[in-house]
């Protein structure tokens, strides 16, 4: 027969709120992902808006002020109540001061602009090298007009025909073929390497052209301008044959040419373009002041937030007589108030 026992254990337990929970992760996201996270809230939280700064504080009446002070009373800051003591749940060398503290902003309240990477499109980048040549003001919108036809992968893979036609057609602007290799030649010899080309084998060609012509150089040319299929198709036996040198030469030009780019414009799409493009955003600003280093927060393009004033006041109004509401209406009071806590 089993006896009933009774013992008495002392635990030391710590209970968060959501509000609480939030605030600590928050306080762990680096500055862009904080921009990131709050650009999010304000589209999906209605009870959440930017704070309109007014352009003197002095221009606010009594009945302003006051309630500006009612509404800082009103806010309770969900890292302080009864419950949850937070100098007593984290250790110093945990989290620094500077990470608790509202105000982020420096001791001079300096606005910094953190340098970015602008985003530039292969038509863009092309177009400012066409400034940069000869070309006359004909030329030059002809080469545009070319520039806008090259795809994503680096290739003008419209006829030279089809070409004239439109611009006969949607600009009455007469243009010769001799005239229009001769501009598309001049921008295949821009930066990238190979851009402009309308095949492959025109496209290595192109870059081969604008290496040093050493021997190894020459001969991977001649592979790609004569025996095109036979590099393809991997004929090391017949490039030999027919080129009349060693098979460690073949394989030595193979290699040069294996290490050409057969997509120009590769590096503006898709993975090699966000590889580029890495924008690193600092949390912490260091100044040199006569000597001494200071320490502050970067606040980047942070908005100030406030919670929605009319939403505030409304649910003051359906709180009056909850006990009286329906189903619905307690469902509606209950979203605003999720979303008025999630917004402080």
């Amino acid at each position: 027969m089993s006896s009933l026992s009774l013992t008495q254990q002392q635990k030391l337990q710590v209970k968060l709120s959501p509000a609480q929970i939030q605030m600590i992760r928050l306080l762990e996201i680096p500055v862009a992902e904080l921009q990131e996270r709050i650009d999010e809230e304000l589209q999906k939280n209605p009870m959440l808006e930017e704070a309109v700064e007014t352009e003197n504080d002095e221009n606010l009446n009594e009945e302003e002020i006051y309630a500006n002070e009612i509404e800082k009373e009103e806010y309770e800051n969900p890292l302080q109540n009864e419950d949850f003591n937070y100098e007593d749940y984290v250790q110093d060398d945990e989290i620094p001061d500077y990470k608790t503290t509202i105000n982020n902003a420096s001791a001079d309240d300096e606005h910094r602009e953190v340098p970015l990477l602008e985003s530039v499109s292969l038509s863009e980048y092309l177009e400012s090298q066409i400034y940069l040549t000869s070309m006359d003001e004909r030329e030059c919108h002809i080469a545009k007009f070319i520039v806008g036809n090259i795809d994503d992968d680096g290739y003008l893979r419209r006829s030279v025909e089809n070409l004239i036609d439109d611009l006969a057609f949607r600009e009455s602007l007469v243009v010769s073929e001799e005239e229009m290799h001769k501009i598309i030649r001049q921008i295949q010899q821009f930066d990238p390497p190979g851009v402009g080309a309308t095949t492959l084998q025109e496209c290595l060609l192109i870059q081969l052209q604008q290496m040093p012509q050493t021997p190894m150089i020459v001969l991977s040319k001649k592979i790609i301008a004569n025996y095109f299929n036979d590099f393809s198709h991997k004929n090391i036996a017949h490039l030999v044959t027919k080129l009349n040198v060693t098979e460690e030469k073949i394989r030595e030009a193979c290699e040069i040419i294996f290490r050409l780019t057969p997509k120009p414009g590769y590096a503006w799409t898709g993975m090699a373009y966000e590889r580029h493009q890495n924008i690193i955003i600092p949390d912490f600003v260091v100044e040199n002041r006569d000597g001494k280093l200071y320490l502050s927060l970067n606040n980047g393009d942070l908005p100030q937030l406030c919670v929605n004033k009319e939403y505030e006041d409304m649910l003051r109004e359906m709180l009056a007589n909850e006990q009286k509401k329906n189903e619905q209406e307690k469902e509606a009071i209950r979203f605003v108030r999720n979303n008025i806590d999630s917004a402080r």
